[in-house]
């Protein structure tokens, strides 16, 4: 029986795309709480609730397990999900499949969420009835109890493989879960042949000669690492982001260029004397998005970074990498803010000024809740990011970019 549970990433196409995807799917899908504004239904023809048997040697028969699912309320913020789509309060929507799965007879119920750990904790909270959640969206492997349910995740990118066994007891109507759990290291391992013969089919039109050789074109030479390890890019000033946030500001003639962190996925280091090919630059930055000029109000622009910087010291993927800026973050104060606001000259930014943005069409969306960007103006759309650090790769043809330059610093 294989079960999945919609998240984020998977609107990253519109929903129109999902819905294909779904369709195309030979497993089912659980969207609890997302659903098509105009029938109501869950997106897709996806599911709410399922409940199955499991054998058992208790005396009272069957073990019955529900399951329900839900996706993160910030989807909207995070991804590109359209307005045919409705995200639904995960509480409410927890609450109702567990009353529908407990009407029904379920004994055991787990909830796949793709949300935040906090969200998760919040969920085991609030909402009595929920033996186990198995969730996904954080990066990081996380085992837990909170109160009487059992939390595990088991990471980003396939890391690690996570193996759940539940012994269920059922005796005069009590049921018992006990977890055990295996987190294997998917390092050294050979490949599944059918698997990869699976993965090649699909990657064969992309690894023409034409293909092969656009991507192993080499754009740049490195005389320093470049870091775009996901806890640096999601939590720290990132070489990697400076190059980024350089490159769209120069190359779309802005006073200032900005550039969160989640945009990049690599989660690697590039080590000095590698190069930088076409298929390195698109491998850490998949997202086709464009990049866009923006005129904003300085006083904005500092709101918005503020915004970008609210989830520290947590790892968030609207940390922000910037050019042509210097700013210092301070969280000693009553209400964190921005305390320093400078050009890269060291010359404090009038925040009654309006300035030049280059960024990403998602952050100029007031994409990762970063609000205050809905307030600029778009002067001009280009390249894809991507395609716009290539350009700027060419031209550069050596790259020296210090592990940290001041950039952005954290007062706490």
């Amino acid at each position: 029986m294989l079960h999945e549970c919609v998240g984020n990433h998977e609107f990253d196409f519109g929903s129109d795309i999902l819905v294909q995807r779904v369709a195309e799917s030979k497993f089912q899908w659980f969207g609890s709480n997302v659903r098509d504004k105009a029938t109501g239904n869950v997106l897709g023809n996806g599911l709410d609730t399922t409940l199955f048997p499991i054998a058992s040697t208790a005396q009272d028969g069957a073990i019955q397990v529900g399951m329900f699912g839900i996706c993160t309320p910030e989807t909207p913020q995070l991804s590109f999900p359209g307005d045919k789509v409705e995200f639904q309060d995960i509480l409410g929507t927890a609450k109702r499949c567990v009353d529908d799965l407990k009407a029904r007879g379920a004994d055991v119920i787990i909830a796949l969420t793709h949300v935040s750990i906090a969200h998760d904790k919040l969920l085991a909270k609030r909402v009595p009835g929920i033996d186990v959640i198995i969730g996904g969206h954080d990066h990081d492997p996380f085992t837990m109890y909170q109160g009487k349910t059992f939390i595990h995740k088991s990471g980003q990118n396939a890391y690690w493989l996570g193996r759940l066994d539940f012994d269920i007891r059922k005796a005069s109507g009590k049921v018992t879960v006990s977890p055990a759990w295996k987190m294997i290291a998917n390092q050294n391992v050979t490949p599944d042949a059918g698997v990869e013969a699976l993965v090649h089919k699909y990657m064969a039109p992309f690894m023409t000669a034409d293909h092969l050789e656009a991507g192993a074109r080499q754009l740049a030479v490195l005389s320093l690492p470049l870091v775009t390890k996901t806890s640096v890019m999601r939590g720290e000033e990132s070489n990697f982001g400076n190059l980024v946030a350089d490159a769209v500001r120069q190359e779309l003639g802005a006073q200032f260029g900005v550039l969160n962190g989640g945009f990049v996925r690599g989660d690697t280091v590039h080590e000095a004397k590698s190069q930088l090919t076409v298929g390195i630059v698109l491998k850490e930055m998949p997202f086709p998005r464009p990049a866009v000029l923006l005129r904003i109000q300085a006083r904005d622009l500092k709101e918005a970074l503020e915004q970008h910087l609210r989830h520290y010291p947590l790892l968030s993927g609207s940390f922000p990498h910037v050019s042509g800026l210097r700013l210092t973050y301070d969280r000693t104060r009553n209400t964190p803010e921005i305390t320093t606001f400078q050009d890269e000259l060291g010359n404090n930014v009038d925040l009654d000024d309006y300035v030049t943005v280059a960024t990403t069409k998602f952050i100029a969306g007031g994409g990762d809740g970063c609000v205050s960007w809905k307030k600029a103006t778009l002067l001009a759309t280009d390249d894809t990011i991507a395609q716009v650090a290539i350009r700027f790769l060419e031209k550069k043809r050596l790259i020296a970019y210090p592990e940290k330059e001041g950039r952005v610093t954290i007062v706490d």
